[in-house]
């Protein structure tokens, strides 16, 4: 959930793949405009293992959770 808004953007994945888990991100984030997307911050498992790609694609910025903190 983005944090100031409140807005929570949700899709299901078939199967919890890093190639799904990339295809639905991109496909999320192309259809918003370039000034409302910043910053992703994803957690420390293998499904965002594709992470590269989706921040070249998306042009957003990727940073991954310390593990065990919730702030």
């Amino acid at each position: 959930m983005e944090r100031k808004s409140g807005m929570l953007f949700a899709d299901k994945l078939e199967r919890a793949t890093a190639e799904l888990t990339e295809e639905k991100t991109i496909d999320r984030f192309e259809k918003i405009l370039r000034d409302k997307k910043h910053i992703l911050t994803y957690n420390n498992g293998l499904t965002f293992a594709f992470h590269r790609e989706t921040e070249r694609k998306t042009k957003i910025d990727i940073y991954f959770a310390h593990p065990y903190y919730s702030w």
